[in-house]
């Protein structure tokens, strides 16, 4: 088990990293200096976890699919 200053990598499945629970208001992805992280927010809660390139670059190509599938179409 990882200790809590610790990386924890995630997981790469088809569709995901990982699962967010219900009522998570916001994802972003924040870059600071050398680091980026994968935000998410409920309510006054705030978690942070550390992306190394090889998960930024799943993300980059799960957008770039769902963009291919969706195309400019109106939500």
């Amino acid at each position: 088990m990882a200790t809590p200053n610790e990386p924890v990598a995630f997981s790469h499945g088809q569709t995901s990293l990982t699962r967010f629970p219900p009522n998570v208001e916001r994802i972003s992805v924040e870059v600071d200096g050398a680091h980026a992280w994968l935000v998410t927010r409920r309510n006054d809660v705030e978690l942070r976890f550390p992306l190394v390139g090889q998960d930024c670059r799943f993300l980059a190509d799960q957008l770039v699919s769902a963009g291919k599938r969706v195309g400019d179409r109106a939500p």
